[in-house]
């Protein structure tokens, strides 16, 4: 147990740093699982998780995509423990019905174990793949989910005495690395290209900086073009900044045509 206890404090610790320091952009949600494996082995699990980028064939029904999920393993039978780490990448499709996602889910990751014995399974190694299939539902930040976890080491030394796993799981989504950087008035949350920058007329070294985010306040939300002001051309943060949502691009671009023409 003490060791679970440790492994949550680091864990704990990384969202730490990553709230101050910007390792934001690595990770961006935390999970807590509970199960039991077949033969009734108690399975803990603790793991930081950051959603892909990139999503494929969306549409009105939904869409393909999937996260990174670092954990730590508990595994304990009576007097006896197991502890592991393990990095999965996991692949899924959601589901759009409001703000529910219904998904399904799929990965093979990797792990390591402190000892290759529990209760009577002889697992050989301590280095094993990680199998998992499951289901669930994201709500907003919240994501419920159901899986079945395999672990063995695909026969590489025998014997081979893999463990199933039943496990539910809750998770938070952070939104915090895209809405704090638009309170901090930054170029707002993640900035998925530089457009264009534009020497600042009437500056030495100001800059006009444009650039597209997309899903800046919370997953599906609007994409919107960053305009950033900075008299500092160099500096971190723009001394002002708007954000155009997509669909008022058009209409924004008529009005300063608009104006140019009374100035």
């Amino acid at each position: 147990m003490k060791k679970i206890i440790l492994a949550s404090c680091t864990l704990a610790s990384c969202l730490t740093l990553s709230y101050a320091e910007g390792l934001d952009n690595y990770v961006d949600g935390v999970t807590f699982s509970i199960g039991q494996s077949k033969d009734k082995i108690d399975i803990y699990r603790i793991g930081l998780r950051k959603d892909f980028d990139s999503k494929w064939g969306k549409n009105k029904i939904g869409y393909f995509s999937g996260y990174y999920e670092l954990s730590a393993n508990y595994w304990n039978w009576k007097n006896e423990s197991n502890f592991g780490l393990a990095l999965s990448p996991v692949f899924a499709y959601y589901v759009n019905v409001g703000d529910f996602k219904p998904y399904i889910e799929a990965g093979i990751g990797l792990s390591y174990w402190s000892k290759t014995h529990i209760k009577t399974r002889n697992m050989s190694t301590h280095f094993h793949f990680e199998d998992r299939i499951g289901a669930g539902i994201r709500y907003k930040n919240l994501d419920f989910s159901f899986r079945y976890m395999h672990y063995s080491n695909a026969g590489i030394k025998h014997p081979n005495m893999g463990i199933d796993i039943f496990i539910g799981s809750i998770s938070y989504k952070f939104w915090y690395n895209k809405s704090k950087n638009i309170i901090k008035a930054k170029l707002m949350g993640r900035v998925d290209k530089i457009v264009k920058e534009i020497a600042l007329s009437g500056t030495k070294n100001g800059k006009i900086k444009i650039a597209t985010i997309l899903e800046p306040y919370s997953e599906d939300s609007e994409a919107v073009v960053s305009v950033g002001i900075f008299l500092d051309g160099d500096a971190e943060a723009p001394n002002w900044v708007a954000h155009i949502p997509k669909s008022n691009i058009d209409a924004v671009v008529d009005a300063l045509k608009k104006a140019k023409e009374e100035v």
